[in-house]
């Protein structure tokens, strides 16, 4: 379950970064999954 936890965070983390890298007007950006 941590290791899910920690997984899970550092994904929202790097949206977190890449949301702030985005220009406004890129909203349909998506991270290859």
């Amino acid at each position: 379950v941590f290791l899910f936890l920690l997984g899970m965070g550092i994904n929202i983390h790097s949206d977190y970064i890449l949301y702030q890298l985005r220009k406004p007007g890129e909203l349909t950006y998506r991270i290859p999954q």
